[in-house]
């Protein structure tokens, strides 16, 4: 078969079944572990060597640098999975039987777009979070609570930062699960006019995306969680770069699953346009397998 097989099927809806698109999501991926390592692997031996060479006693500033390339390249290497994925679910093109390493325009494109998805709830959150840590302001705006006189300016500064970033926040997270939907048609280069019709179709509809997105991320990132715990203080100085690796796995196998979750919303929100067919290559083959 061309390109990855599907399990499971779904008729066009107006809303999504995230349950149903989330144990899709699963199949998905347990039918298809070798394509899975076969996309994954070679970026994988890559950030393998990034913590092979972070092993040794680099002086400190060196150890820092290699620290950053190391953070830069697991997020182009995750991005250009994830492209290669979306494709090869997407049936876009078929899943190489050699280990691909491919990383162009588009994968770049994908990590831009990808990029800016983060910065829409990290820029409320991190202003929520200096504001909250702002000791110099807090104890001047509560000064009174100890027999100070009020201090307007500071209380002002609180409440405005307040009045800011808890809104921005709760709204970015309402807008981010609707965006990443475009993601799928990023990794495939679906036209435009798509993307701001997949917009209005999925009006509605952030909690089941939201809510099916973590079912596929969390399990993965826990798994970890609970390997970083039993392992910290069992292998002592091996402990970091074990749990390091770990995490890259869990990492790509939590984009693999939510990816696959993203990819079945992306359908079944775009075969309900009219003559999406003939707008766009994308279809997702279905086997009952």
């Amino acid at each position: 078969m061309h390109g990855l097989h599907s399990i499971g099927s779904h008729d066009r809806m107006t809303r999504i079944a995230s349950r149903s698109t989330v144990i899709d999501a699963y199949r998905i991926f347990f039918f298809n572990l070798g394509s899975f390592f076969r996309l994954s692997g070679g970026w994988m031996a890559c950030l393998l060597g990034c913590v092979l060479i972070r092993m040794v006693p680099w002086p400190e500033p060196i150890a820092f640098t290699l620290l950053l390339i190391t953070l830069i390249c697991a997020a182009v290497f995750s991005a250009a999975f994830s492209v290669g994925w979306c494709r090869a679910l997407l049936d876009e093109e078929p899943a190489s039987d050699v280990v691909p390493l491919t990383l162009g325009r588009r994968e770049l494109r994908f990590l831009g777009y990808e990029a800016a998805m983060v910065l829409v709830p990290a820029l409320p959150l991190l202003m929520l979070y200096m504001l909250v840590h702002a000791d110099g302001w807090w104890s001047d705006a509560l000064g009174f609570v100890h027999g100070g006189p009020p201090a307007v300016m500071p209380i002002l500064r609180l409440v405005a930062g307040l009045a800011l970033s808890l809104p921005a926040g709760i709204a970015a997270m309402i807008i981010l699960p609707r965006l990443m939907i475009a993601l799928p048609a990023v990794a495939t280069d679906a036209a435009g006019p798509l993307l701001g019709s997949l917009w209005q179709q999925s009006r509605g509809m952030t909690k089941p995306i939201l809510y099916g997105w973590l079912a596929c991320v969390l399990p993965a990132l826990g798994i970890w969680s609970v390997l970083w715990f039993e392992l910290s203080d069992a292998l002592g100085g091996l402990a970091p770069p074990l749990v390091e690796l770990l995490f890259y796995v869990c990492w790509f196998v939590a984009r693999a699953l939510g990816g696959g979750f993203l990819c079945h919303v992306f359908l079944e929100l775009a075969e309900g346009r009219p003559n999406v067919a003939d707008a766009s290559p994308l279809v997702l083959r279905t086997a009952a397998e």
